[in-house]
């Protein structure tokens, strides 16, 4: 559904400006796609996503919010197990929420799979690759990330802190 679609865009450039505000504009857009088509999985992944952001800075109940999340990425790769950013969502629930790191390399590598180009899945897989003390594999990933989307500041941002771990 074309409204569905442009309902996802704007949560996703809401989504991207990561303030409070911005976070909630994206969950409205992302919960209003939907209401439009409940079937549409990229707005099932983009939700969990957002609300995972909103419960990570203390903007909602955190164990409401994760469960929330974790239902909507579980949804999104149920609707669309080709989806990477359904996997990106699940994988970051499962390393930073559940400390199952195995389950979030499985997903992270399914993501990679699908979308080996893709900014947002190569940063997420750097994140866990340096939560699991590997910097040289993040720091590649991030560099692929930056490369991919060259003014992302979220990946610019990250990328600096890894070096500065790296001491580089």
């Amino acid at each position: 559904d074309p409204e569905a679609y442009a309902l996802f865009l704007q949560g996703r450039y809401w989504y991207n400006f990561a303030d409070r505000q911005s976070t909630d504009k994206a969950v409205r857009a992302y919960r209003q796609a939907i209401d439009i088509d409940p079937a549409y999985a990229p707005a099932w992944a983009g939700l969990s996503m957002a609300v995972l952001h909103q419960a990570g800075q203390g903007w909602m109940d955190l164990t409401a919010g994760v469960n929330e999340a974790r239902a909507a990425a579980e949804h999104a790769v149920n609707l669309d197990p080709d989806l990477a950013l359904g996997w990106v969502s699940l994988g970051k629930i499962q390393g930073e929420y559940d400390w199952n790191w195995t389950g979030a390399l499985e997903s992270m590598q399914k993501a990679l799979k699908l979308e080996p180009n893709a900014s947002e899945v190569l940063q997420s897989a750097a994140r866990i690759s340096s939560a699991l003390g590997r910097l040289d594999q993040a720091i590649s990933l991030y560099r692929q990330a930056k490369a991919a989307d060259p003014l992302n500041q979220r990946v610019l941002d990250s990328l600096s802190g890894a070096l500065e771990t790296a001491g580089l």
